[in-house]
Order: C-alpha cells, then sequence, then structure tokens
C-alpha cells in the first residue's frame, strides 16, 4: 500500500527540513513498500543554473551506489553456477591481467566483494593530477572501455585479507569479470551492500557520491521497504546527513503511528526526532574553529552554528561564500583530513601547558622505547 496520511504528511515535513538545512538545490526520495509500490517526493530545480524542478523524471548521478549492481550481478552468476566466490580472479578476467606481489595467495572475487584485495584506490600516481582521482573521463572524449581502463594490469603491493580498504577499482574488476563471464557491456563499478541493525531491524544500504551529487539507498529487505535519495548538491554536512536522513524516513514508512508518538505531525518541522539531536558541540565548547593544512582554511576560520534544531550544522564563511558543514557522531568519514580545533569558554594556561607537557613525555617515552628496541 503507498505511503499515505499523517506518514506521508511526516515524510513531507521530514524532507522539507532537509533541503532547507542543507541548502540542497533539488532532492529526489523514493519509498518502497511491499516490494512494488514506489511513492516520490520532489524538491529544488535540477540544477543551480537552472529553473526547471526536479520531477519523477528528473537525471541524477548515481555515484558508487551503482556498485550494488555489480554485487548483485556477481552473485546472479554464483547462483547459476557460472562463479564461485572463492575463485582466483585471474580464472575468468580475460581483458587484462592482476599482477599480485610474488608470492602472495590470488585474489578472488570474495576479497573483491569484501574490499580486502589489496588493490589501491589509484591505478598509478599520476591519477591524482586526473579528473576525480582518474575515475573521470575528459570532456569530449569518449570513456574507455574496462580493457582500455586498466590495460595490461591492476598491480597490487598488499597481498589480500592483509587490511581492509576501500577499493573502487576492485569492483571495476569485478565489473569486467562480469563482462568477460556473460559477453554484456556493464559501465558501473560496484561495491557489496553494508548492513546495519536498527532498533533490531536489519537494513543493508550504500552511499554514493560524485562532484556535484550524493545518493543514498537503504533497504529493509525482511520488510519489503526501501528508501532512495538523490541530491544534486554536494557538501560535507548534506554527505554526512544523508545516511541518518534515509534511516528516519524508513522510520516513519515503518511505523507512522509509532513516530507520530514521538514526534507528532504539529512538531514534524521543528523536532528532528533523531539521536543525534542532543549531540551539541556549541554547548560544550564557547568557539569552533577549522582549518586543513593546505588551501582555502589553511587559517582557523570560526563555525558559526546555524540555529536550527539540528545542533551538528555550522556555516563556514570563506568570503565570497558561505559553506555549511556537519559534525558527524557515529559514522566513518572517508575524506580529507581536516585540523578541528575547539577552545572551552574558559580557557587557561596552565591547562595547555599540562598538555604541552603530557604530550612533551609522551614523545620522549616512545623514542626511549623504540632506542632500547633498537639496541636490542
Amino acid at each position: 500500500m503507498p505511503v499515505t496520511g499523517d506518514a506521508d504528511a511526516a515524510i513531507d515535513a521530514c524532507v522539507d527540513r532537509f533541503v532547507r538545512d542543507h541548502h540542497c538545490v533539488g532532492l529526489a526520495v523514493g519509498i518502497v513498500r511491499d516490494q512494488s509500490t514506489l511513492t516520490t517526493y520532489t524538491r529544488g530545480r535540477t540544477s543551480s543554473t537552472s529553473r526547471r524542478p526536479v520531477d519523477t523524471r528528473s537525471v541524477f548521478r548515481a555515484g558508487s551506489i551503482t556498485k550494488l549492481f555489480a554485487a548483485i550481478a556477481v552473485m546472479q552468476l554464483v547462483q547459476d553456477g557460472a562463479l564461485d566466490l572463492d575463485d582466483p580472479v585471474g580464472d575468468h578476467l580475460r581483458q587484462f591481467e592482476i599482477r599480485s606481489p610474488t608470492g602472495a595467495a590470488p585474489i578472488t572475487l570474495r576479497h573483491l566483494l569484501t574490499h580486502t584485495s589489496g588493490i589501491g584506490e589509484l591505478r598509478h600516481p599520476t591519477d591524482l593530477f586526473r579528473p576525480v582521482i582518474g575515475m573521470g573521463s575528459e570532456p569530449g572524449r569518449a570513456m574507455p572501455s574496462l580493457g582500455e581502463y586498466y590495460a595490461p594490469a591492476i598491480v597490487v603491493s598488499v597481498p589480500p585479507n592483509d587490511r581492509w580498504a576501500y577499493a573502487n577499482h576492485g569492483f571495476g574488476t569485478l565489473g569486467a569479470v562480469i563482462e568477460d563471464i556473460t559477453g554484456e557491456g556493464l559501465p558501473a563499478m560496484g561495491l557489496a551492500f553494508m548492513i546495519d541493525d536498527v532498533h533490531g531491524h536489519r537494513e543493508v544500504l550504500h552511499d554514493g557520491g560524485l562532484p556535484g551529487f550524493i545518493s543514498h539507498l537503504r533497504v529493509a529487505p525482511d520488510e519489503g521497504l526501501g528508501v532512495v535519495i538523490f541530491s544534486n548538491s554536494a557538501s560535507q554536512s548534506i554527505a554526512l546527513a544523508i545516511a541518518s536522513f534515509g534511516a528516519q524516513l524508513l522510520e516513519i514508512t515503518r511505523s507512522p503511528n509509532e513516530y507520530l508518538k514521538t514526534v507528532p505531525l504539529t512538531q514534524a518541522e521543528s523536532t528532528p526526532g533523531s539521536p543525534t539531536r542532543d549531540f551539541d558541540p556549541a554547548g560544550c565548547y564557547g568557539e569552533l574553529t577549522i582549518r586543513s593544512f593546505i588551501g582555502p582554511i589553511h587559517a582557523p576560520h570560526l563555525l558559526r552554528p546555524v540555529g536550527s534544531h539540528d545542533l551538528r550544522l555550522f556555516d563556514l564563511d570563506l568570503g565570497s561564500s558561505t559553506v555549511r558543514i556537519a559534525f558527524d557522531t557515529d559514522a566513518i568519514h572517508l575524506g580529507l583530513p581536516l585540523n578541528i580545533t575547539m577552545r572551552r569558554r574558559a580557557g587557561s594556561f596552565r591547562r595547555r601547558m599540562r598538555w604541552f607537557v603530557g604530550f612533551g613525555a609522551t614523545l620522549a617515552l616512545a623514542a626511549a622505547v623504540a632506542f632500547q628496541r633498537r639496541q636490542h
């Protein structure tokens, strides 16, 4: 059955709040119930330079969500008996080679699906100077095939199972295996579902991100529920908040009456109903500044609380523009390193000196231990 009544109004309010809090240019949300019925919610414009409103035919870039399609295709081939998860990739790959360290065990399909293959995020160091670190094509040039893109080989410097590392190229390799087995063009790189437990409900999910776009997909397979979110705005605040936004939409869809008991419809516009609402960095620290090692914020910049119900949100004034950012409280963030300085309202010279003395003593102890080991 479709989402109706108070639940529909609560979802509308939730979507409106997300768009407002995160300055979304455009947003599209699709909610699936009973594995078949789709309800859509659209807001904003198709781009910052267009007046065309987002509708059900608007095109968004899904980013890493496409990785799920490669994973599903591999599992379908496993079900059909054409592949086994513990097969060495080289047994099925014809378009290019996988060159592992000498003596290392062969990389299997299971390694690729679980990010334990040892494949890194760069094909070559020169990818650092290419569009989207080598994963984007230059305007006007045809997109290369996977064979052309990776030929003659992907060189792996770390043995499989040595560590976990997010690897787009590992799932590009899966796409090539699917092509070689089935004989069909499969242009998506893939990543298997991530698994979560939300108040006893099993959910699988994945985010996606490309320049200018952020997306999220979340499914409760045991209940036949799902939500997909597409945004044509890319910011740190959206990237960090979109997963909890998806979880909240699924919560409303799953149990609208229970949700509305906690968050009455008359308060839905001002109450987030999220466990992160109690996180208040500005209440603990009188002044928050942020800086990076390089770039436009290499010097400390003040963060201003937005003043909305979501206490994670702050505005960063860059002079020519203002960027909205968010503090993340529980997710793994794969991004550029930032040095965040938090200063207490009543900072004291004595407290700072204790910190520096303690840090210096730790360094001295580490140096002494290293010297002793070297002597032995």
